[in-house]
């Protein structure tokens, strides 16, 4: 079995369980935070790890999660239902409404 590694012989790796739109994905890293100012105030601090709270994303918290937009508020907005799909989403969350649909959620 030589070439393959031992389980419990990854020194100084750690498996870290980001929070990507509510969702957990598995990546391997190094430790990113002791605390929860390491996680931009949007997340907690578990084992070295930051746990993103809903609508953010980034290894410590700093940016948002797909479809929500205007960092620090990551306003959630989905073109498809936030806008009715009949608009896309602009950098700020809101809706930018097709040729002849209006109002905010470009339902009109």
């Amino acid at each position: 079995m030589s070439g393959y590694p031992r389980i419990f012989g990854w020194i100084g790796l750690v498996v870290v369980l980001i929070v990507v739109g509510g969702v957990l994905a598995p990546e391997t890293a190094a430790a990113v935070c002791t605390s929860q100012t390491d996680c931009s105030v949007h997340g907690s601090c578990v084992n070295g790890a930051c746990f993103c709270d809903n609508g953010f994303a980034g290894e410590t918290c700093n940016q948002c999660a797909a479809n929500f937009f205007n960092f620090p508020s990551c306003t959630s907005c989905n073109a498809a239902t936030t806008c009715s799909g009949h608009g896309s989403c602009t950098a700020t969350g809101a809706c930018a409404c097709h040729t002849g649909f209006a109002g905010p959620g470009c339902n009109q």
